[in-house]
């Protein structure tokens, strides 16, 4: 049995996905700042752009041509999500 990654979960948990980035975007702002106030937008911009893949794959659109469908795909989309947020909020950096 293989995994598709266009199934019925995996566009759930993309949707999960999108949805928490960015709920924790839109509700607590504060969260992005650093401790001088400032935000790192270039990393901002990588997390909208992991949610805006996410919101894409998770509704269920499937673009026809494959350089869009290849930008718009739902591995990228986890990934920028997950690196971003963690590279955001890990104490390390």
């Amino acid at each position: 049995m293989s995994w598709n990654v266009y199934g019925a979960f995996s566009r759930l948990l993309s949707l999960i996905m999108a949805s928490s980035a960015s709920l924790v975007i839109l509700l607590m702002p504060h969260t992005l700042t650093a401790v001088d106030n400032k935000i790192d937008h270039s990393l901002l911009m990588v997390i909208m752009l992991g949610t805006m893949i996410g919101f894409i794959h998770g509704v269920g659109f499937k673009p026809q041509s494959a350089v869009y469908r290849t930008l718009s795909h739902p591995l990228l989309g986890w990934s920028l999500m997950i690196v971003g947020l963690l590279y955001l909020y890990s104490p390390a950096w």
